[in-house]
């Protein structure tokens, strides 16, 4: 009987664990919860697609995003045998050298249409998503100054600077949309 009853507990604990696990998975205050996880994931997604149209872009419109792009540095064109070559290799050399805000800011200012999403600008809603997922990353998701010089999120979202920022079930789908919305404007 005693085998029984302990048996019993062991189960009883067993699924006990295996709740606070699951539960775990939806805390949006857990550093492991699926949103969180999920939505950092998403963000890479992005990044990698940002950069992929955006050098596409460039080749297209080479000399006009370049001008906006302007790194400022001399070219020297006997290194190239060809236009192609130096096209190439300046726009390798752009994007190993920017973030992904800037690519945005530089793809804003050349085509904002990119950006209106059901007749309104999103840049600013990207660049938060951006800080976002830098904050979650690199800063435990507190909110700090650099999440506040970015984007619209602490007026929109009531951000706080030292507090955490969540991201929720919510926040993943609309993000997940607007990341969906502004890749089909190509």
């Amino acid at each position: 009987e005693y085998l029984e009853e302990s048996d019993r507990l062991e189960r009883h604990y067993s699924w006990l664990k295996d709740y606070v696990v699951h539960f775990k998975l939806y805390d949006i205050k857990n550093p492991v919860n699926i949103y969180r996880q999920s939505f950092i994931s998403l963000m890479a997604i992005f990044d990698a697609t940002v950069f992929d149209l955006f050098e596409k872009m460039f080749h297209k419109d080479f000399f006009a995003i370049d001008k906006i792009a302007e790194k400022s540095n001399k070219i020297q064109l006997s290194n190239y045998n060809s236009f192609e070559e130096l096209q190439k290799s300046r726009i390798d050399d752009y994007l190993k050298s920017v973030y992904v805000a800037e690519v945005l800011r530089v793809m804003h200012e050349y085509n904002a249409m990119l950006f209106l999403i059901n007749g309104v600008d999103r840049y600013d809603d990207l660049l938060e998503l951006i800080a976002r997922r830098n904050i979650h990353i690199h800063n435990k998701g507190i909110a700090d100054q650099k999440y506040f010089e970015k984007g619209n999120g602490a007026q929109k979202y009531g951000i706080k600077i030292g507090k955490y920022v969540p991201i929720d079930s919510l926040y993943f789908s609309e993000s997940a949309k607007l990341l969906e919305s502004f890749v089909n404007n190509f």
